[in-house]
């Protein structure tokens, strides 16, 4: 078996079914964890409108037009397992002057911190010794980050309402269509909340 397969059969050994069993997991320990992600998220957001509220009084930045939730390859690679939430005007991502602040998950990414700590120790033993590198591991760590991710998503989503009853934000000056989004950083990402010109946020 040449080296190439024998890492490949690793990797398929080692991370097939992770999110199968763990998001179950996290579904069933949601209700108890619940009230430390709102914490988290509605933090993120007092400080980011925070900043954009003293930025509009200032004139350096206009309508809130878009809060962006992001993910980042590079936070990922360094072991920073923060989202990014920035706060754009009118411009969207060419809006020149930064507010941003970090969202901090880890009821997600604990279940995939054990996984990968697994792997590590497995990749040091019997056949896989000297074979599977740190390179291989970084790579798994990418891939199966995008893989939780998407539950970091969904339970985002989730909060997101109860996320924006702060003063700070309904102090925002908001374009008409504000839209809250979550995906990889500079991606157009997927929908978490619109507001609806006229109406309170649900």
């Amino acid at each position: 078996m040449n080296h190439e397969k024998i890492v490949q059969d690793f990797i398929k050994n080692q991370t097939e079914g992770w999110a199968e069993e763990d998001f179950p997991a996290m579904e069933q320990a949601l209700l108890e964890n619940r009230d430390r992600i709102l914490d988290s998220l509605t933090s993120a957001l007092r400080t980011v409108c925070s900043k954009a509220n003293e930025l509009q009084a200032a004139g350096e930045k206009g309508p809130a037009a878009v809060i962006g939730i992001s993910f980042l390859r590079t936070n990922i690679m360094d072991n920073i397992w923060r989202h990014r939430v920035d706060l754009y005007d009118e411009r969207g991502f060419r809006d020149p002057v930064e507010c941003c602040a970090g969202y901090t998950l880890d009821f997600v990414w604990q279940y995939l911190w054990k996984r990968l700590d697994k792997v590590a120790v497995a990749a040091g033993t019997g056949l896989y010794r000297n074979k599977v590198r740190p390179v291989h591991l970084e790579w798994v760590k990418q891939r199966m980050a995008e893989e939780y991710n998407v539950a970091a998503t969904v339970i985002t989503k989730a909060a997101i309402r109860d996320a924006i009853r702060i003063p700070e934000y309904k102090a925002l000056k908001k374009a008409p269509d504000l839209k809250i989004i979550m995906g990889e950083y500079g991606d157009a990402g997927l929908l978490l909340y619109a507001e609806q010109p006229g109406q309170e946020p649900a």
